[in-house]
């Protein structure tokens, strides 16, 4: 076990920044389809037209896909730029 750590609750005691590594990750494409079919069904119901063609669902998957890997980048590129 690591020794414990104390950590002041005042704020006379400055402490440097820690700092966190993260890596943004991209969902499985099993969620993302998930989450397109949700969105499809909701559309759906909300404005009575069918949302759940084939073409719809393909073009709004590859755009969600497209937006999350512009998105992953640009967080990552942050982490990157931080540390």
């Amino acid at each position: 076990m690591s020794e414990a750590e104390q950590l002041p609750l005042s704020g006379f005691v400055k402490q440097p920044p820690r700092k966190r590594l993260v890596e943004y990750v991209l969902p499985t494409p099993e969620r993302v389809d998930q989450y397109v079919h949700s969105v499809c069904m909701a559309l759906t119901k909300k404005q009575g037209a069918d949302y759940c063609d084939i073409g719809f669902v393909h073009g709004l998957t590859n755009f969600v896909q497209v937006v999350m890997n512009i998105q992953v980048k640009h967080l990552n590129e942050g982490v990157k730029n931080a540390g």
